[in-house]
């Protein structure tokens, strides 16, 4: 008489079989969970670069002129500022992984961005002449006619000494710097406006 069923050897390496290969379906998924979630991360980080850099040749190319914020004491934040029109002002500043960007009318706040830059990266700007080098940030307002202003985000210096997993994503991501350039008074279009 032969027994119907399965012997235990039988069952134990098909166990194994489906163990081992719910291991692999696990840590695939695992893997491609992750490569979703960093594709996402530079994805918005890329129309965040995109939507500041419009933004900002908006705003140079409507400016009367272009001034240098000062630095403040030991405040590493610095800055633009851009006068469109008699009592509006356009101000970037620049604090680690942001830029912000505030408008003000009759010295009160209108309007209030923070752009949020992809991981590992930093912003800072230049003002420059037609005939000259990189303005300083001491010399004051640079009248409009040949005033080049540019904005760059670029690979943050202390994100590429520090050998984490975040780190070398963002390093992998924002491997060369990104210079949105503007002449200002480009566009007088929005003069008029209130």
């Amino acid at each position: 008489m032969k027994k119907r069923g399965y012997s235990l050897v039988e069952m134990i390496v098909v166990i194994s079989i489906g163990s081992v290969l719910a291991t692999l379906a696990v840590t695939l998924l695992g893997t491609l969970l992750r490569a979703s979630g960093t594709l996402n991360e530079q994805i918005h980080g890329i129309a965040t670069v995109r939507r500041m850099a419009e933004q900002f040749r908006d705003d140079a190319h409507a400016a009367l002129r272009v001034e240098n914020l000062p630095k403040e004491g030991e405040n590493p934040v610095v800055g633009l500022r851009f006068q469109l029109a008699p009592g509006r002002t356009v101000t970037y500043e620049f604090p680690p992984k942001v830029v912000e960007r505030t408008e003000r009318i009759d010295d009160a706040v209108h309007a209030r961005e923070t752009f949020f830059l992809p991981p590992g990266t930093n912003a800072s700007a230049a003002v420059s002449t037609a005939a000259s080098a990189p303005v300083s940030a001491e010399e004051k307002v640079k009248e409009a006619e040949a005033t080049l202003v540019a904005l760059v985000v670029k690979p943050d210096s202390n994100a590429a000494s520090q050998p984490d997993a975040e780190s070398d994503t963002a390093a992998k991501a924002a491997d060369a710097a990104v210079r949105m350039e503007a002449v200002v008074a480009k566009d007088h279009r929005f003069n008029r406006m209130p």
